[in-house]
C-alpha cells in the first residue's frame, strides 16, 4: 500500500508526521510519499522522509488571508508554482488514498492525485471562522472523509452532510513530558519563547529579544529559552539583532546587558518546563496553550502573527492566551510580570491522546472495506 499526504504549512507537516508515526505503528511496510506545500518540509526530512517537493518562501509565508496577500504572491511567482505542484501531484506513481493535512485549497490539490482522499482541515473553525458555503461544496466534491480539529466543526459538517468523525486533535498527541529543555537548580523562572516558523518569525524574535533585554533590566533571575525552528538561520538573527551568539553553549547574549538567551531545539520539553510563554506562532502557540500554560502575544511583522490571528486563536483555545494591543515592551513586561506572579496553571491536557492512532485505524478500515 502507499499513502501520499499533502500538507499546507509547517505545522500540518507535524500533525502528518504524527499521522504517519500512527500508520507505520499498523502497517510498518506502507510506502509514504510527502508532498509539502509550504517550505522544504523538515518535519518529514528530519524523520528519514524525503520530501517529493520543496518550494520557495513567498511574502505571505504561504498564510494568504487577503486579497492583497495573494496579489503580493501572485508577482511573486504563485501561479507558477502552483503549476509545479500540480504537475508533481499528477505524476506520482498509483498510490492507495491520499491524505490532505490544511486547508481546502490543500485538499484541492490533493484531489489530482485520482485516489480517495481523506481531510483534516486545520486551518478553520466553528469556535472563530466556519467554512464557507464554497468550501463545503468542495470538501463534498473532493473529500472522501474528513476529520476536524474540534466537535463543533465536526458537528457542522455532518449537518451540512459532509462525513465526518471527531477523535480529538492530532496536533496534540504526545505533548506531555517529564524532561527538560534547560536545567533549572535554582527553579528560576523559565519563560519560554516561540517567535513562529515563518520568514517574520527572524523580526519577531529580534522584537522579543529587546522584551527579555528591557525584563533583564528589571530582574535577572528569570531563564529564557527559544524553542528554535529549524527554519531560522540562528547566525542571520545574530547578525541582525547584534546580539553574539555562543554554538558551543547554544545561547543568544546582549551586548549591552549581558541578557541572555538559550536556544533549544527541545519544543515539546520547553512547552512543558516553562512557566509562561511569549509566543507569536500558530501551531506551537496552541500546543501550549493546550497544557495550560499562559501565553502572551502581541502583533507581529507578518500575516501569521497578526493581531486577527491571536484573536482568532483565543477564541479557540481561551484566556490563557492573552493579548497585547500593542508590541512596547515597557507594556508586555507588566503582563510578564503579572503572570510570573500568578500560581502555576494546571495542565489541561490529557497524556493519553492518540488522535493520530484513531484517525489512521479508521482511514485504513474504510479503505479495506
Amino acid at each position: 500500500m502507499s499513502i501520499l499526504i499533502i500538507s499546507n504549512g509547517h505545522g500540518e507537516d507535524t500533525i502528518a508526521m504524527n499521522l504517519i508515526h500512527a500508520i507505520q505503528k499498523t502497517t510498518p511496510h506502507t510506502a509514504i510519499i510527502a508532498c509539502p506545500l509550504v517550505g522544504e518540509g523538515t518535519a518529514y526530512s528530519n524523520n528519514q522522509i524525503k520530501p517529493i517537493l520543496k518550494n520557495p518562501t513567498f511574502p505571505s509565508g504561504g498564510f494568504i488571508r487577503s486579497i492583497k496577500d495573494l496579489i503580493i504572491d501572485i508577482k511573486a511567482g504563485l501561479m507558477s508554482h502552483i503549476r509545479t505542484q500540480i504537475k508533481t501531484i499528477k505524476a506520482i506513481p498509483d498510490n492507495t488514498l491520499t491524505i490532505a493535512v490544511g486547508d481546502v485549497f490543500c485538499l484541492w490539490l490533493a484531489s489530482f492525485s485520482k485516489t480517495p482522499t481523506f481531510f483534516l482541515p486545520t486551518a478553520k473553525s466553528d469556535h472563530f471562522m466556519p467554512h464557507s458555503f464554497l468550501e463545503r461544496w468542495a470538501i463534498r466534491k473532493l473529500a472522501t472523509h474528513s476529520f476536524p480539529r474540534d466537535m463543533p466543526t465536526t458537528d457542522s459538517f455532518n449537518q451540512h452532510n459532509l462525513p465526518a468523525s471527531f477523535y480529538g486533535n492530532p496536533m496534540m498527541d504526545s505533548l506531555i513530558t517529564k524532561q527538560k529543555a534547560i536545567n533549572n537548580p535554582t527553579n528560576a523562572p523559565v519563560i519560554g519563547l516561540l517567535p513562529g516558523s515563518r520568514e517574520e518569525a527572524y523580526q519577531n524574535l529580534i522584537h522579543i529579544l529587546t522584551i527579555c533585554e528591557a525584563f533583564f533590566q528589571k530582574t535577572s533571575n528569570p531563564i529564557f529559552v527559544c524553542a528554535l525552528p529549524q527554519t531560522l538561520t540562528i547566525q542571520k538573527i545574530a547578525q541582525e539583532s547584534k546580539w553574539s551568539y555562543n554554538p558551543t553553549k547554544k545561547y543568544l547574549q546582549s551586548p549591552k546587558q549581558g541578557c541572555i538567551v538559550h536556544l533549544t531545539t527541545h519544543f515539546k520539553e520547553l512547552i512543558n518546563q516553562a512557566n509562561c510563554i511569549i509566543g507569536l506562532a500558530g501551531t506551537a502557540n496552541e500546543q501550549a496553550l493546550y497544557l495550560g500554560k499562559t501565553v502572551i502575544c502581541f502583533e507581529g511583522f507578518g500575516p501569521q502573527s497578526s493581531l486577527k490571528r491571536f484573536k482568532e486563536q483565543q477564541k479557540l483555545m481561551g484566556d490563557t492566551l492573552v493579548i497585547s494591543e500593542n508590541r512596547q515592551p515597557k507594556n508586555i513586561i507588566k503582563i510578564l510580570e503579572k503572570a510570573l506572579q500568578q500560581n502555576p496553571t494546571k495542565q489541561k491536557g490529557s497524556s493519553n491522546l492518540n488522535a493520530s492512532e484513531k484517525i489512521s485505524e479508521q482511514i485504513l478500515h474504510t479503505i479495506k472495506t
